[in-house]
């Protein structure tokens, strides 16, 4: 079994892949709705106010398009320079959405991710798609590739980077 230490690490790592995952979504629906001439943000409801069962216009921000949709429109509409790698996004999110994942090696030394197929064989048997060791290096590599890819739609978007509180960095809109 995993440690506290090595647990609250984990569980850190993972939630920054959560993060980052999301952001990288909302990020790249705000790049469109800038080149959506519906969308205006200084008209109409605050999306942060909506409550529910309000109606709002569909746009890049509202609709109901999937993270591959959204990412492989993002990248239709930029330059080379700045798309997205849409496929391992989806790869990754769709391993921490779907995986389970099971402690391994002795006494459950780390954790193992997998991922298998929807529909079994004839003799009633899945294929395993995905078994990832989630361990320190693969979390820091998941949290660099998506910290990258943020980067290319910020710089699109011309935000800056602005320290907060303890040296982290937020992105705040530099338009």
């Amino acid at each position: 079994m995993l440690n506290q230490k090595e647990g609250e690490s984990h569980a850190l790592r993972l939630g920054k892949l959560f993060g980052n995952l999301l952001s990288l979504e909302m990020i790249a629906r705000m790049a469109l709705a800038t080149t959506d001439a519906k969308v205006s943000f200084l008209k109409g409801p605050q999306l942060p106010q909506l409550k529910k069962g309000q109606r709002v216009e569909v746009n890049p921000l509202t609709d109901g398009k999937g993270l591959m949709g959204v990412l492989k429109q993002y990248n239709h509409q930029v330059s080379a320079a700045h798309r997205i790698d849409a496929e391992r996004v989806v790869e990754l999110r769709d391993a921490l959405a779907h995986g389970r994942m099971f402690g391994f090696g002795p006494k459950g030394s780390h954790l193992r991710l997998l991922k298998f197929d929807k529909k079994s064989d004839k003799q009633g048997k899945v294929l395993v798609t995905m078994a990832i060791d989630m361990t320190e290096g693969w979390f820091n590599d998941g949290i660099r590739f998506l910290d990258g890819e943020i980067e290319k739609v910020t710089e699109l978007l011309n935000y800056q980077k602005r320290p907060l509180q303890g040296g982290r960095e937020s992105l705040k809109s530099g338009l």
